[in-house]
């Protein structure tokens, strides 16, 4: 169901109005099945009035990719200052997120190029925070970026695709909303802080460790 709260919301620009209407016609029905009359109609714009301000359909997705590579850049800035807002507030002040996060699922569960694109980018963005955290040593200086920006790719793409199902062990039924929200978050965290396992476990059969040769390099 396409979110019109988001677009309605006062005060925010005709641009901001028509990017948050692309938001949602392509997470509802594809990049490719959206239309820039359909966009139009839930902006409550012309389409040329969209083409005036985006130039084209692809003008409007590279804005819109620009807007949710922009959360985990907010995200990045977060964790370097070493606090961040808890999901539900920052989903308060960004009533968009939620077309965004659908906007990447459509846009990954249409495989194809589609789906190569969204992945490479968000692998790409990922790494780049990993680097800034690494320079200040809030990332481990073993950790190999790429690899792990897109094993942290991989697994934001799980959460979306799964989120109702996991916010229903995590006491709620909005990964995006209170107590589910909080949940995922604290447990998040205090897993990629302080990891799993009491104990170190080995991987049989693997060959040793080389974080020097892979360091600066993508897979």
């Amino acid at each position: 169901m396409l979110n019109v709260r988001s677009v309605d919301q006062p005060g925010i620009s005709t641009p901001e109005r028509i990017l948050r209407a692309g938001l949602a016609v392509f997470a509802e029905h594809g990049y490719a099945a959206g239309s820039i009359r359909a966009i139009a109609q839930l902006a409550g714009v012309s389409p040329a009035l969209v083409l005036h301000h985006y130039g084209s359909k692809e003008g409007l997705r590279e804005a819109c990719d620009a807007r949710v590579l922009g959360y985990t850049d907010d995200k990045g800035r977060m964790l370097l200052s070493g606090s961040m807002p808890s999901i539900a507030h920052y989903r308060d002040r960004h009533p968009e997120i939620d077309d965004a996060l659908a906007y990447v699922v459509r846009a990954v569960t249409d495989g194809g190029e589609t789906s190569r694109h969204w992945f490479e980018r968000w692998q790409a963005e990922s790494a780049r925070v990993l680097r800034e955290l690494q320079a200040v040593g809030r990332v481990r200086d073993d950790v190999d970026v790429d690899q792990a920006g897109a094993l942290l790719a991989s697994f934001g793409f799980g959460v979306l695709g799964t989120q109702g199902l996991l916010a229903g062990y995590l006491g709620g039924d909005d990964i995006m909303a209170d107590p589910a929200a909080t949940a995922y978050q604290r447990l998040a965290m205090a897993i990629f802080t302080d990891g799993l396992f009491t104990t170190e476990v080995s991987v049989q059969g693997a060959p040793p460790a080389d974080t020097k040769s892979r360091e600066g390099t993508v897979r």
